[in-house]
């Protein structure tokens, strides 16, 4: 199985269970069982692993603006949500996107949404997750 079919698999993965408030990565449960009771702010290193994922989904990840990019802390890793304005094939910032991914601490992140039509559904899943 290619690299990309597994992290396809895991982006739908990651989807359904955001949906149903499963806590795949021993999230602590918002009150209604469903997404992350507390969100914290990405810190600088952490946006730095984002953006070197980010490298294979955008045309050009150094012109990469991050907005509200939050981390939910789990024990065997963190899930993560957040927006994306980076510029397009014109060389014009494009508009933020969400996205959504997750994160082995100090070592690598992965990002499953960011494309067009991903990012409706990411920042769905986000919002009602409680990550913004």
């Amino acid at each position: 199985m290619k690299f990309g079919n597994i992290l396809g698999w895991l982006g739908c993965l990651a989807l359904v269970t955001a949906a149903f408030g499963s806590n795949a990565f021993g999230e602590t449960p918002k009150a209604d069982g469903f997404g992350c009771a507390k969100p914290r702010a990405a810190t600088a290193s952490e946006v730095a692993l984002i953006r070197k994922a980010m490298e294979e989904k955008l045309l050009d990840s150094d012109s990469a603006k991050f907005l509200d990019v939050k981390i939910c802390e789990g024990d065997e890793g963190h899930s993560l949500c957040g927006k994306v304005n980076a510029k397009n094939s014109y060389g014009a910032y494009a508009g933020y996107k969400g996205f959504m991914g997750l994160l082995v601490p100090n070592k690598e992140a992965f990002i499953l949404a960011i494309d067009d039509s991903e990012s409706a559904a990411a920042e769905s899943v986000c919002r009602k997750s409680g990550y913004y």
